[in-house]
């Protein structure tokens, strides 16, 4: 969903979006929520890219970053630039998460030897 949704008359499959929500619901019945100001979403491939004080929730936890990106063709969810998870658990900062959507893998990446921020709590 958005308020708002444009294309370009030369290439019609991509349309831009503004204040952007996307629900991805999942086989076990759970719903991740993912809100940005813009987005582009590509009707031939279904991906989707967001931009901008992007937030996620996902069974408790939350997400903000500024860029997350969708690839439909990998089943990847890969989310970037200042990302800042809250979770029950723990909270984490990192540069980027990548989601692999089939395989439930989350890789977490730093770079230029930047060392990933995390305060885990204790049950």
């Amino acid at each position: 969903k958005s308020t708002e949704a444009t294309t370009l008359t030369n290439n019609s499959e991509l349309v831009n979006l503004k204040d952007v929500k996307a629900n991805f619901y999942f086989k076990d019945g759970t719903v991740l929520v993912i809100r940005s100001k813009f987005g582009e979403y590509n009707s031939q491939t279904l991906d989707m890219k967001f931009f901008e004080d992007v937030n996620a929730s996902y069974n408790n936890n939350l997400l903000k970053a500024n860029e997350a990106e969708y690839s439909n063709s990998l089943g990847q969810l890969m989310i970037s630039n200042k990302v800042r998870v809250y979770s029950p658990e723990g909270d984490l900062l990192a540069d980027k998460l990548t989601f692999d959507v089939k395989k439930q893998i989350l890789e977490i990446d730093s770079f230029n030897e930047n060392k990933i921020n995390a305060n885990i709590r204790k049950k």
